[in-house]
């Protein structure tokens, strides 16, 4: 008797083939799109955790106040700044080192998230040594909108 690819595959008996082969497919997919489950999670954690960070940031540009809850703002205006920037520039540079799939541009687009996260832990050291001002998060607002584009774009 030949052994069995898949744990899968020893319950055909019982349930048939196309039953078993239809479950291969959805873990297949599953291995997909659970990390898009922890990515999305992720990313509507930053909207209060850095609005935080911001309350404790100076937003003052002189003649306009900054409220740190008006940076929310800025995440939608970046994706659809970003979306025919990707379309136009980025998915062909891209194409050419090889990053083609679904799967590479939504891998990119999760390290730009990692990236994101990483600068604003770097933000948060910073600004318990000094009062600093909130433009300072402008970059990881950028890269998490970038993410959610990369992401966004490759999942449909």
């Amino acid at each position: 008797m030949l052994p069995k690819a898949s744990i899968l595959d020893h319950s055909e008996s019982k349930y048939g083939r196309p039953f078993v082969s239809e479950c291969k497919s959805v873990l297949s997919i599953i291995v997909i799109f659970l990390p898009q489950i922890i990515f999305w999670a992720l990313v509507q954690q930053q909207s209060s955790r850095w609005i935080f960070q911001a309350k404790k940031m100076d937003g003052d540009m002189g003649w306009f106040t900054i409220q740190p809850d008006q940076l929310g703002v800025f995440v939608p205006i970046f994706i659809v700044i970003l979306v025919p920037i990707f379309e136009k520039f980025l998915f062909p540079l891209i194409s050419k080192v090889g990053i083609e799939t679904p799967l590479q541009k939504m891998t990119c687009g999760m390290v730009c998230a990692v990236v994101a996260f990483l600068i604003s832990a770097f933000v948060e050291t910073k600004i318990s040594e000094s009062k600093i001002s909130i433009f300072v998060l402008l970059p990881q607002y950028i890269l998490i909108a970038a993410a959610e584009a990369l992401v966004w774009i490759s999942s449909i």
